[in-house]
């Protein structure tokens, strides 16, 4: 009763002061409890955004690369019978059809196959002096020993010592025994060019790792072939599919997904940085606020209240925005000059910097159109929905011409070209898409099929007659046309392919349409 009683005849100031320490603390808990709840919402969703490039890197880029040469090495496959390894002359009739075939493929350095009898066709040709030279030791021929499907190897060629990848089949005769293996050789450079087109932001890297442990892609060719087996953060990779997780050691994101196809692991390392940057001045102002709030807190009374409500409450729709990944259309275009107007612009810059990783994520960067996994996702949509549609798969003729005479930097400004006439000559509610390369996909929902073909048409004119400023070059594209008649995804992208490489076997720089074959 005396404490009570010593309460009531304290002076009103010493009553102001108790009063603000206990109206301060739970001001600076709301203020620790808002910054730790926004770095762990901007911390999820940069983890989550992370991952979803990482398998579109696995998606578009390196599944379609392997994708590629496994197609390809199963086409010349299917041509060799296994009579023909015992037949010198059918041999090279094969080694003259590879020389064709590598004319027209980048991906593939060499194609050879290798017999139980120690021969070896192989092309590019190279001379064979070592008398002691055994295929059968390789070891390309070894691991194609283990299954009857196509095996990826990594190893050091016999004759330029590089380091190589392979992808190879075992060629059986009638009685199921192996008599040969046929294979493909890329160098490593080719994964690594795939992995560096890949921009994850300053200082941030792609890497793809074998099942040994070891680098066999990076951006930084220093690293290719290095052993990834000692670091911390590979034990977690290893034993999962899929994944990403915090390294506080080394300060960055891990994303890291597997390909199932030859246990490969995509890896991409992402400084934490700009969060750091993000953060620090969100923490800086919250003080800031939080001090000012204080003093003012019993001259203006239920004023300050009223705004610390309010604006509580827009900060915490914008946190509940970045949560719920609803930032499609949010976006704070106003600033303002108060205690809250830097973490505005800061937050503003976070949804900005969201929105751009999403964006990287359905549209190809090079063209600005749609990508290969956003065209995935629509054509899925539509035939779920058993929508009519037609789809024409595009490949500009002779690209690697474009390339190897007026260099690369000249074949993207030809694709950006291409993408930008194909745009304007195609409806809005169509769907263009960079389908890989120098290919290019379009949906065209609810046309019929006179009106598509004549479309088709014009867009192939409009590229044959662009005046380029080297007056000697002329670009041209061949076209297939397929309706969708129930068929699945996979069947009606063959379809368009199949009736695209028919364009291109008889002459190029032509449309065929299937319903007017």
């Amino acid at each position: 009763m005396k404490k009570l009683m010593g309460i009531g005849n304290m002076s009103f100031s010493k009553k102001i002061k108790i009063s603000l320490i206990f109206s301060f603390m739970p001001i600076i808990l709301l203020g620790i409890l808002y910054f730790i709840h926004s770095r762990y919402i901007v911390v999820e969703s940069m983890k989550s955004e992370s991952l979803k490039i990482i398998k579109n890197v696995q998606k578009i880029y390196i599944e379609k690369y392997i994708n590629d040469v496994e197609k390809d090495l199963n086409l010349l496959y299917k041509e060799i019978h296994y009579s023909d390894l015992y037949d010198k002359e059918k041999m090279r009739k094969y080694m003259k059809e590879w020389r064709e075939y590598l004319k027209y493929n980048t991906n593939v350095d060499y194609i050879y196959v290798g017999t139980k009898g120690k021969e070896i066709y192989i092309f590019p040709c190279w001379e064979n002096n070592d008398a002691h030279y055994d295929p059968t030791k390789r070891p390309w021929y070894i691991e194609s020993l283990k299954s009857d499907k196509i095996q990826w190897v990594s190893y050091i060629d016999y004759k330029s010592k590089k380091r190589l990848i392979s992808a190879v089949k075992s060629i059986k005769d009638s009685k199921g025994h192996v008599i040969g293996v046929l294979g493909m050789d890329t160098t490593l450079d080719n994964l690594s060019e795939s992995v560096s087109k890949v921009d994850l932001g300053e200082d941030a890297y792609v890497m793809i790792v074998n099942k040994e442990g070891n680098i066999i892609a990076h951006k930084d060719k220093k690293q290719l072939w290095k052993t990834v087996e000692n670091n911390q953060w590979y034990k977690v990779v290893k034993k999962e599919k899929q994944g990403v997780f915090y390294d506080k050691k080394k300060k960055c994101f891990v994303s890291f997904s597997r390909i199932d196809k030859n246990g490969w692991k995509i890896i991409g390392v992402i400084p934490d940085k700009h969060l750091e940057e993000l953060l620090k001045p969100v923490g800086l102002y919250a003080g800031i606020i939080i001090l000012v709030a204080s003093l003012l807190f019993f001259i203006v009374g239920n004023l300050i209240i009223r705004k610390l409500k309010r604006e509580n409450k827009n900060i915490c729709t914008i946190i509940e925005a970045i949560e719920n990944k609803d930032l499609d259309i949010f976006e704070i275009d106003y600033y303002r000059k108060d205690e809250y107007g830097e973490i505005y612009k800061k937050l503003n810059n976070a949804i900005k910097m969201i929105n751009r990783i999403k964006n990287d994520a359905i549209y190809d960067k090079l063209t600005g159109v749609y990508n290969r996994r956003y065209f995935d996702q629509a054509l899925e949509e539509m035939i779920h929905k058993s929508e009519n549609f037609t789809l024409m798969m595009v490949d500009v003729d002779d690209f690697k011409k474009i390339n190897d005479t007026y260099g690369h930097q000249k074949g993207d400004f030809v694709l950006r070209e291409i993408a930008r006439t194909i745009l304007k000559s195609i409806r809005g509610k169509d769907i263009l898409a960079r389908y890989g390369g120098e290919e290019f996909i379009i949906i065209f929902p609810e046309l019929e099929a006179k009106d598509v073909y004549s479309i088709t048409n014009r867009i192939r004119e409009k590229i044959e007659n662009i005046n380029w400023k080297e007056k000697e070059m002329k670009i041209t594209i061949s076209a297939g046309v397929s309706t969708y008649n129930g068929q699945t995804k996979e069947d009606l992208i063959n379809e368009a392919d199949e009736l695209l490489y028919k364009a291109k076997s008889l002459g190029k720089n032509k449309v065929i349409f299937k319903e007017l074959l």
